[in-house]
């Protein structure tokens, strides 16, 4: 998993209760993961 930290920790409580966020930090890795079961190619730039 990723490493991550909120710039606004209340607006990501609240993004939390609503359900549109479960976990902080995976964003990226989740996006890689995927890219490769589907053998894609991910570029950060």
């Amino acid at each position: 998993m990723g490493v991550s930290s909120a710039l606004n920790p209340v607006l990501v409580k609240f993004m939390e209760n609503l359900r549109y966020i479960d976990k902080l930090g995976r964003g990226i890795p989740m996006i890689y993961k995927t890219a490769q079961e589907h053998n894609r190619e991910v570029i950060f730039e």
